[in-house]
């Protein structure tokens, strides 16, 4: 799927085709995500996915956009942006190779809750919405288990979320 088709500037397709999924396959083998999946479950995965190379600087999601899609940073650096009462960004974090973004949207279909920023050249794998729903319609289990391991990480992020609320509140 090209960039022009997701709806984001600054993302070059770097592969596709059964030449292509070995690669694809190496890139979510290091994915902690899918750190409890057998080699077969993420042989079929990537036939759901794409790699993009995202140029330095390039808004991956913007807050506010449709969301349609999550991803998996392979290499790089990218940085999450909130916008405050006041409209301005401020980074409320920092994703290194191997963490997932946008899983939320990815589940609900509702508008990036936060900006997704390249902060230097990267890559990333990106699973669209409507290949995760094929998945789970051809590969059932495949797709239960992924769900739960997206369920699982949105759980521990609110858990960490909540404790530093508590933390910033004095309490």
């Amino acid at each position: 799927m090209s960039a022009e088709e997701l709806g984001i500037s600054g993302l070059n397709l770097i592969g596709e085709g059964s030449g292509f999924k070995d690669t694809l396959f190496d890139m979510l083998s290091a994915a902690q995500l899918l750190n409890r999946f057998e080699g077969h479950e993420i042989r079929q995965l990537a036939e759901y996915v794409h790699a993009y190379a995202v140029d330095a600087g390039a808004m991956i999601f913007p807050e506010g956009m449709q969301g349609n899609c999550m991803g998996l940073l392979v290499d790089g650096r990218i940085e999450v942006l909130k916008k405050n009462s006041a409209g301005e960004a401020q980074r409320i974090a920092i994703i290194t190779a191997g963490k997932t973004f946008g899983e939320m949207s990815l589940i609900d279909g509702l508008p990036y809750s936060a900006t997704i920023r390249a902060l230097e050249t990267c890559t990333v794998i990106l699973l669209t919405r409507n290949n995760f729903t094929q998945c789970m319609q051809r590969h059932p289990a495949l797709g239960v288990k992924l769900l739960m391991e997206i369920a699982r990480l949105i759980s521990l992020r609110l858990r960490q979320t909540s404790g530093q609320l508590v933390d910033a509140l004095g309490g």
